[in-house]
C-alpha cells in the first residue's frame, strides 16, 4: 500500500530511472524500502536499541529508573505494551533534524546559496571547488550561515499534558 502512494506522487520520476535502482526488482520497490527504513525503523538500530531499553527497564535496580516496581514483571499477554511502552519513555530515534536555512555555499553568498534550493526535490548542491592545497580536497562548509533545527522527539513523548 506504501509503495502505492509512492507511485502515484513520483512515478513519473522512477520511470525515467530505468534500470538504475538494480539490484531491486523496480525503483517503486527501493524507495518505498527506503522511505519506511527512514521513517519506520531509522535505520535498523530501533529494535536492537528498544530491546536494550526494555531489557533495562525490566532488570535495573538504579533509581533513575522510571518505574523499578512496575517493570520487574510483566504480565502474560502484556509484551506488546511494555515494550511499546519502553519505546516512549526511551525512544531510539531522538530526533529529526532538518536545515530550515541551509549552510552558505563556499564562494557564493548567502543569496546565491538559497537560489539552489528549489521544491520537489529539484535542490541543487553547491558548486564544487578546486582542490585545497593544504588537505587535497575541495574546502565545503558544513554548518556556518545555516539554522538547523531538531523536532525532539524525546521532549515530546515526555509530554505531561499528552501521556
Amino acid at each position: 500500500d506504501f509503495m502505492i502512494l509512492l507511485e502515484e506522487k513520483f512515478g513519473d520520476r522512477l520511470t525515467l530511472l530505468g534500470d538504475d535502482c538494480a539490484p531491486s526488482p523496480n525503483c517503486s520497490i527501493q524507495l518505498a524500502s527506503g522511505v519506511v527504513d527512514a521513517f519506520y525503523a531509522a535505520g535498523g538500530f530501533s529494535l536492537p536499541t528498544g530491546i536494550q531499553s526494555g531489557l533495562g527497564l525490566l532488570y535495573s535496580k538504579s533509581p533513575t529508573n522510571p518505574s523499578p516496581d512496575s517493570f520487574n514483571k510483566v504480565p502474560a499477554g502484556k509484551e506488546t505494551e511494555f515494550f511499546l511502552e519502553t519505546l516512549r519513555l526511551i525512544p531510539p530515534v531522538y530526533g529529526f533534524p532538518y536545515w530550515k536555512r541551509r549552510p552558505t555555499c563556499v564562494g557564493l553568498s548567502a543569496s546565491e546559496t538559497a537560489a539552489l534550493n528549489a521544491t520537489g526535490g529539484n535542490t541543487q548542491a553547491c558548486p564544487v571547488q578546486s582542490n585545497d592545497w593544504l588537505t587535497g580536497s575541495p574546502p565545503v562548509n558544513q554548518w556556518q550561515g545555516g539554522l538547523r533545527e531538531v523536532l525532539n522527539l524525546v521532549s515530546a513523548q515526555h509530554d505531561k499534558s499528552v501521556w
